[in-house]
């Protein structure tokens, strides 16, 4: 606009709003999880749902990254990474484990926003070309699940939960 290399007027009435409400509400849930102790919550939830002091670490790994990869279809990855990853720190801190077997596997499954045209911008940007969340979901949801296993089975053969 300041360079005057393209028309403001005709610019504004070429961006796609839908698209920048989309985004902007995905932020805002985002930082509502955040602020409101969601994330402390969910922590909490997930130790006591693998059997609280005595989980073995494999539930662990395994319930925060089908947390992540669900979260991840409806909030920023980069949000459901930000909140997720002290989470899955402190639950390894606490069982006296390895941070990696915990935090690599949440952040694969946090960049695997591909069921939902709201996890991630690129995914967003596609809708200007048309698309609906049923086509997201027809590519995206066996995506997501051939993901999910290959990184449940991964991460105990690259990061051993013993330190």
């Amino acid at each position: 606009f300041i360079t005057k290399c393209v028309e403001p007027k005709k610019t504004l009435q070429s961006v796609d709003w839908n698209m920048i409400a989309i985004l902007g509400g995905s932020l805002a849930v985002a930082a509502g999880v955040n602020e409101s102790g969601t994330g402390a919550w969910i922590a909490e939830k997930i130790l006591a749902l693998c059997g609280g002091e005595t989980a073995k670490p494999a539930m662990i790994m395994i319930a925060i990254s089908l947390v992540s990869v669900i979260l991840t279809q409806f909030m920023s990855n980069s949000a459901c990474c930000a909140m997720l990853t002290p989470i899955a720190i402190s639950l390894a801190q606490a069982l006296g484990i390895n941070i990696m077997y915990f935090v690599i596997p949440m952040l694969c499954m946090s960049a695997c926003a591909v069921s939902t045209p709201i996890g991630s911008p690129c995914m967003t940007i596609a809708l200007v070309g048309g698309y609906r969340a049923r086509d997201y979901m027809v590519i995206g949801l066996p995506l997501a699940i051939i993901l999910t296993i290959v990184a449940i089975i991964l991460a105990p053969v690259c990061y051993s939960p013993f330190l």
